[in-house]
């Protein structure tokens, strides 16, 4: 990403814009700065960062961590952790202005007023499919790469795709249990055989030593027709989420993670998936 003020170019390092070997080279340079400004909500590049004698500074629209994904109570834990490791979040905020500060550092200007003097400015704001390649290539594309829901194909029969640039009615899938069946679907068609993928919930790792979390949020068509039930747990935090009666998802935290793999079999069942 590049800002340009009147004088030059002032660059933003766009870690979701990177191909993962150039995240792998990228994160150990931007280690060595005294203070990185994040503009996300992902919470999965935060526990890298943090050591004594460096600060981070998240700036998000949101309210708290995982706002979008998981209860109030289980975000604003989070939000604790990650505060004891030094980072410094602030809700309501957003990048308007970049500039070069006069100590040869970067100058940020925020939503509300605020300034902050910082070395590096991080944007980690959602994934957006690739799909220059199957454009150029004369492949289908909307948001993604239009594949089919049985095989996997794209427009071209030769071709597949699986993953974060594929399409599937109209949806992407961006974590790993969707594209692990996206791959199998794939592979039972080139071995002569039909595995249709089908649409499940989403079971989200979220990759934070400070605390761990395991969500998995209502579908999109259930979203707005439940609400977050805490439940009592010895150690940690659950959340379900009921709609019409019906467990349509759950948020996890501590050591009620373990209950992931029985909660995520009976959200399954109980959606007919």
């Amino acid at each position: 990403m590049c800002i340009r003020d009147r004088h030059q170019a002032v660059y933003v390092s766009d870690i979701h814009g990177m191909p993962a070997i150039g995240r792998f080279f990228a994160l150990p340079k931007m280690r060595r700065y005294q203070h990185r400004i994040i503009l996300a909500d992902s919470e999965t590049l935060l526990d890298p960062f943090p050591r004594r004698e460096e600060r981070v500074t998240v700036l998000d629209l949101s309210e708290r961590m995982l706002d979008r994904l998981a209860p109030a109570p289980l975000g604003s834990e989070l939000g604790e952790h990650l505060a004891a490791k030094g980072v410094d979040f602030r809700p309501h905020s957003s990048l308007a202005r970049l500039d070069h500060h006069a100590d040869g550092r970067l100058k940020v200007t925020l939503t509300n007023g605020g300034e902050l003097v910082t070395d590096e400015v991080i944007s980690a704001m959602g994934l957006v499919p690739n799909t220059d390649l199957a454009r150029r290539a004369g492949l289908v594309t909307n948001r993604g790469i239009v594949a089919s829901l049985e095989t996997m194909q794209a427009s071209d029969n030769h071709v597949y795709a699986v993953g974060d640039c594929a399409e599937i009615q109209s949806r992407s899938y961006f974590f790993i249990e969707p594209i692990r069946r996206m791959a199998q679907t794939a592979a039972a068609h080139l071995a002569g055989e039909l595995l249709p993928f089908e649409h499940r919930p989403a079971a989200i790792r979220v990759k934070t030593p400070s605390l761990p979390v395991m969500l998995c949020p209502p579908d999109r068509s259930q979203a707005d027709l439940g609400r977050w039930v805490s439940q009592r747990v010895a150690d940690g935090q659950r959340a379900d989420f009921v709609s019409r009666g019906t467990l349509a998802g759950y948020a996890l935290a501590g050591k009620a993670v373990s209950e992931h793999e029985s909660l995520y079999r009976d959200v399954n069942r109980r959606t007919g998936r």
